[in-house]
């Protein structure tokens, strides 16, 4: 039995470090461990001798008799239709690897923790550089995740290996690691930490409700305002989502002091994840979950883009869709920006830009594909009338659902499960309907901009590599 004590250091800077015990998941000692795999795109898996096993580990705690060989072309992979009891409490998964031949080149390896319909997973990357033996550990709460429904820890069903490059790499030992206060989910105390790691003491100010927490370092920043506008908008997205659950925990808002520490906070927290990530060009900027922006002395506490970036942590939480800048996350969090912060002439800036031609194909832009700034207007329409329209309003829970189950923001898709239309009844009662709110405007506006300081689609700044 593979078992031992690790003892962990914190890399949060007010977490002492603590003492947990690593309890080993697989450690292919049986003889038919290899046949529970199953093997794709011309991967194997075989049992080999995990000698010679690494001298500065005591106790029989890491590899020792066999090991899993993985063996894999580009892209081969091989999966286990099993996890770790208690997966979903853990605070990381550590295992052993060791890539094969001494001058093979480098490889990278992804570890993969798959939901049972196979479209959303969680996952990290390990570079395999040397053929020692070596321990690798991942909190659950740095990994990264594929697909546009986020993953659950309780969810997942499959534990596997997927190689990005030809490689032949050993595994044993796998472990889970229980922390007392580290979960799958980043807390708020770790948070503030990787946000502000070098603000002194007493400077970072924390507001918590159930269904929101601003963290800031900002000291121009009226919580009392925020909070206010926090309400009510909370209350708004209940009454207009009354089918989504409660938010796992309390999405939250960073706001800077700094725009340069905004803007270096994404790689820092996919550093985290083992990854990296540009710093973002946009006012504000929605990452893992987390909404950011910057304090604005001249812009004030009630800037539009602390809220919009807020509507997608929350629809992350609540909705269980990732934000990556597609069309639904844009479409609520600009009709969201919009009710509270109303902006004038909007109605003749959507009949000029549809008298104009402006408009892009509705298939096109409920796609898969990130949306652009100067797509947002049209996007308020779109969202509009499904809110406002039968069957569309009647039918919105089965927009959400439909969009989870088949992990994608591809309404194509869809769009019959959801509304009952095809795409030329769609787009017909999307045209008679911006023909009914939106009608020629008697007097021109001088506006011709997007809702008031939007935020870029997240795609620029999202985690690489």
């Amino acid at each position: 039995m593979k078992t031992g004590v690790w003892c962990s250091a914190a890399t949060a800077l007010t977490v002492v470090a603590a003492v947990s015990r690593a309890d080993v998941w697989l450690e292919f000692e049986s003889p038919g461990a290899a046949a529970a795999w199953t093997v794709g795109r011309g991967a194997q898996v075989t049992l080999v001798d995990a000698a010679p096993a690494p001298s500065e580990v005591a106790g029989g705690a890491g590899p020792a008799g066999r090991a899993l060989r993985f063996a894999a072309p580009g892209g081969g992979g091989a999966y286990l239709s099993a996890v770790p009891d208690g997966l979903a409490s853990a605070g990381s998964v550590a295992l052993w690897v060791r890539r094969v031949g001494a001058d093979a080149p480098a490889a990278e390896v992804e570890v993969h923790f798959v939901e049972p319909d196979g479209r959303s997973r969680f996952w990290r990357k390990i570079t395999l550089e040397g053929s020692d033996w070596r321990r690798v550990e991942f909190p659950l709460r740095f990994f990264r995740t594929t697909g546009a429904r986020v993953p659950d820890w309780r969810e997942v069903r499959h534990f596997g290996l997927h190689a990005r490059q030809a490689v032949t790499m050993d595994v044993d030992a796998v472990s889970i690691e229980r922390i007392e206060g580290y979960g799958p989910e980043i807390s708020l105390r770790e948070l503030r930490d990787i946000a502000f790691p070098s603000a002194p003491t007493g400077t970072v100010r924390l507001v918590r409700d159930a269904e929101y927490a601003i963290l800031t370092d900002a000291a121009g920043l009226d919580l009392l305002m925020v909070r206010a506008v926090m309400a009510q908008l909370t209350r708004q997205l209940r009454r207009l989502f009354p089918f989504l659950p409660p938010p796992s925990r309390p999405p939250v808002l960073l706001v800077f002091a700094k725009a340069d520490d905004y803007r270096s906070f994404p790689p820092r927290i996919a550093e985290r994840m083992g990854s990296t990530a540009r710093e973002p060009t946009s006012d504000g900027y929605t990452i893992v979950g987390v909404a950011t922006s910057w304090w604005d002395a001249q812009k004030g506490s009630l800037r539009p883009v602390f809220f919009h970036e807020f509507v997608h942590a929350w629809l992350s939480q609540a909705g269980g869709l990732a934000c990556e800048g597609h069309w639904l996350h844009e479409a609520v969090a600009n009709f969201m920006q919009l009710s509270l912060f109303p902006q004038p002439g909007f109605d003749e800036l959507v009949r000029r830009s549809l008298d104009a031609g402006a408009a892009r194909p509705l298939r096109e832009l409920c796609s898969e594909r990130p949306v652009r700034v100067s797509d947002y207007w049209q996007l308020v329409t779109v969202f509009r009338m499904l809110v406002s329209k039968p069957p569309y309003s009647e039918r919105l829970p089965k927009l959400f659902e439909a969009a989870r189950a088949h992990s994608s923001f591809d309404l194509g898709l869809y769009l019959a499960e959801a509304f009952g239309v095809d795409w030329d009844q769609f787009v017909a009662d999307w045209t008679a309907y911006c023909d009914e709110a939106f009608p020629n405007a008697a007097v021109p506006s001088a506006s011709s901009a997007p809702p008031a300081e939007p935020a870029a689609a997240p795609d620029p700044a999202a985690p690489a590599g």
